[in-house]
This record gives C-alpha cells, structure tokens and sequence, in this order.
C-alpha cells in the first residue's frame, strides 16, 4: 500500500514539475517571421528607361540581380525589365513604375558595378516625378530629363547627372540630394523609343 502512495505521489510530483515547464515554455515570445514582401501585379504604364551598350548578356544580368538583391530585401523597390536589342545593346524597362530615385541609383550602379568591370555606355530617360527629397527643385518637377553619370567630374561615382529636355541641369547623390548645376556638359537627347514600342520583344524580368 505504502508502495502504491509513493509511485502516486511520485507521478504527480512529475506531472506538476512538467506542467511548470510547459507553462514556461508557452510564456517565451516566438520570434516574428520576417514577413515576405508583396510583388505587384498590375503593370502601370510609364516612360521610364536605360539604355545600355557595349557589354554582354551574361554582364548585364549579373549586374542587375545584384542590384534587385540589394534593395529587394524588405520590399520590391526596384522591378526592372530587360529587353535585348543586340548582342551587346539592352533597354531596361520598370513595367511596374519604380520609383525614379531608384532609377536614378540603378544608373549609378550600371556605371560602377561590383566585382565586374566594363567599358558600358549608359543612359536613362524619364519624366521627373514629385519625388520627396526634389521638393525644392520645382523648376524640375514634371520634366523630360535623361540620366547619366559624368566620368570628368570628382566624386564621379557618387553622383548621377540629369539634364532636363530644357537644358537645365542637376546632379543628385546616392543620399537622394538634389543640387542644380551652372554649367552643363551634355545636351538633351531623346531616347528614340519609349517602352510600350518594346512589348512584342523578348524579355528577362529580375526581382
């Protein structure tokens, strides 16, 4: 008898003891999931688009999936499109309107890409939108601008170039800092085609 009320005092001892424990266990927070950003669907038209020359398939691809790696992470910043025109000529489209800012960037990084190096010729064209960090800049705001990045100036690869369709020109750094310029080296050139002449074409999306 004394035998049976100590096997029942032990398992009940055991069950309060594991109960605690269970009970601890539920208390500690669970670490948040990272939650997946949301990939757009719907393509918004616009005329967003770089041109790029003098590098090849392989090059350009590389250099654009480490782009969308970096600014990818928590959201879908930056969606670009590539459409070869050549074997070493290719446009790249934002069918879903990235932000011009990060159009801006993209350009920069295409000049002076990481482990890879070229001799590209790169150019991009846009209309200049109410970006936040512009405000002051209003003589700029809904103009045709092309985007380049000057090799002659210092600190060339912090800067990108934008000269508007009026041949005012500006220069904005990788921190989204937007100054006018006095003197501009380039002229305003059109792209010659806008992306919506490019829908029937081949085409690589990156994300």
């Amino acid at each position: 008898m004394n035998q049976q009320l100590f096997y029942v005092a032990g398992l009940l001892i055991a069950m309060f003891f594991a109960y605690k424990v269970m009970s601890k266990v539920k208390d500690i927070p669970k670490k948040e999931e990272k939650k997946k950003p949301v990939k757009p669907t719907e393509e918004i038209p616009n005329d967003k688009i770089i041109l790029v020359e003098n590098v090849n398939r392989e090059q350009i691809e590389s250099v654009l999936t480490k782009f969308c790696r970096m600014y990818n992470e928590d959201e879908y910043a930056v969606l670009p499109r590539l459409i070869p025109l050549s074997e070493s000529k290719f446009a790249i489209i934002f069918p879903f309107d990235d932000a011009l800012e990060i159009v801006c960037y993209l350009v920069n990084y295409l000049n002076y890409p990481t482990e890879i190096e070229w001799n590209a010729t790169i150019f991009g064209w846009a209309t200049a939108e109410n970006e936040s960090s512009w405000e002051e800049e209003k003589d700029l705001l809904n103009k045709k601008v092309m985007l380049y990045c000057s090799p002659e100036k210092e600190d060339n690869s912090e800067y990108i170039e934008i000269i508007t369709s009026e041949y005012t020109g500006y220069r904005i750094n990788l921190n989204s800092e937007i100054t006018k310029e006095n003197d501009t080296e380039k002229q305003y050139i059109a792209p010659g085609f806008q992306p919506k002449d490019l829908e029937e074409k081949e085409y690589l999306d990156f994300e």
